[in-house]
């Protein structure tokens, strides 16, 4: 299958659940204290070294607490 999502703007996840999401430019004025990168949604190692990538030579603002988190661990049993 192939989408075009060229029209698609930024998606922010916002608390409590996430799938209530709004509009990056919806969300451009507000201050937040904690961004979380992970899970299910976005915690796959192919997420986490484009984020890596974005994130390098960066620095989070010392207000804000940033968690990165895989979606889950591989277990030692799995082939």
């Amino acid at each position: 299958m192939e989408f075009d999502v060229s029209d698609l703007e930024p998606q922010i996840a916002c608390p409590p659940t996430p799938s209530h999401v709004k509009t990056a430019r919806e969300m451009q004025n507000t201050r937040i204290d904690q961004a979380f990168l992970g899970s299910c949604t976005n915690g796959r190692m192919e997420d986490l070294r484009i984020a890596a990538g974005l994130l390098k030579n960066e620095k989070v603002h010392p207000d804000v607490r940033l968690i990165i988190t895989p979606a889950s661990r591989r277990s030692t049993s799995m082939p």
